[in-house]
């Protein structure tokens, strides 16, 4: 089990939180101090990933002055999951909150490259 702060990137925002991945899952717990969880609600922006929905899993780092950061040499990495359409159990933990709809891609920003290994 490995457990990591990072963000989940959402068209509500990005929320910073605690990732977990296991063998069997991957977690994300948004933190409940944040705006976002305040104004959507804590179960908005949870997500359960069974490791058996993931097709596809990859990683992507951007130099941060691309994306808003200027004047940094830095890299801010993504965890981008693409998840299989059809749900097998229908659960509402299969459902992207966020977008509200059964979103076949998921996107955490998680930091350095390092974070990623």
């Amino acid at each position: 089990t490995t457990q990591k702060q990072g963000f989940y990137c959402t068209p509500l925002g990005h929320v910073p939180g605690v990732i977990t991945v296991t063998q069997a899952c991957i977690q994300f717990e948004p933190d409940p101090r944040v705006q976002e969880v305040h104004d959507h609600g804590l179960d908005c922006f949870q997500a359960f990933i069974e490791m058996a929905d993931v097709l596809e899993c990859g990683a992507i780092s951007v130099p941060a002055d691309e994306i808003g950061f200027p004047g940094t040499s830095a890299q801010i990495s993504f965890l981008q999951l693409h998840l299989r359409s059809e749900k097998r159990s229908g659960r509402k933990s299969d459902r992207n909150s966020a977008t509200g709809d059964n979103s076949r891609v998921v996107v955490f920003k998680v930091g350095d490259r390092d974070t990623l290994n």
